[in-house]
């Protein structure tokens, strides 16, 4: 189970695994938007990514606008609510990801390490997370990190 509250708003964001997500008791679902990325609007979190796609995403964003709240439990549910269409985030501990991830989750969201691998709510440790509301803009939302991230441009990795 999760729960997240935002006490300015007065919402309460809650998922149980395999029983669905939840604003203010009513059924969570990510929207099956249609946009492409340069229309879609994302959190993203530059002070833990490393500096050369921190410098590339703020000169060249993919996105059209961007929003931090201040709250990475906050930006998940966001994420969720379908206000928001992309996270990007270098670096969370379990107590930054825990409740928002099965959120996101429940609601119907992908999200994947900044490598492209699963994540692993379970672990403990800190770990980066790339999210979208869908597993369209997910695709396509990797795939620009990836060919905007020097340290992949001599890499054999493909989306």
């Amino acid at each position: 189970m999760g729960v997240v509250y935002d006490p300015i708003r007065n919402e309460v964001f809650s998922a149980i695994v395999n029983g669905g997500a939840f604003l203010n008791d009513r059924p969570l679902h990510t929207p099956d938007t249609g946009l492409m990325l340069r229309q879609c609007i994302a959190n993203v979190d530059y002070k833990r990514l490393v500096a050369h796609l921190a410098e590339r995403l703020v000169r060249y964003p993919p996105y059209r606008s961007q929003r931090n709240l201040g709250s990475s439990v906050l930006e998940w549910c966001w994420l969720a609510a379908g206000r928001v269409q992309l996270y990007l985030h270098g670096g969370q501990r379990m107590w930054d990801y825990a409740a928002g991830s099965l959120i996101l989750r429940e609601a119907g969201g992908v999200f994947t390490t900044l490598e492209g691998l699963p994540f692993d709510c379970r672990k403990i440790t800190k770990r980066s997370v790339v999210a979208a509301v869908n597993s369209e803009l997910h695709h396509a939302w990797l795939q620009w990190i990836w060919q905007n991230d020097e340290r992949r441009k001599n890499s054999n990795v493909t989306l």
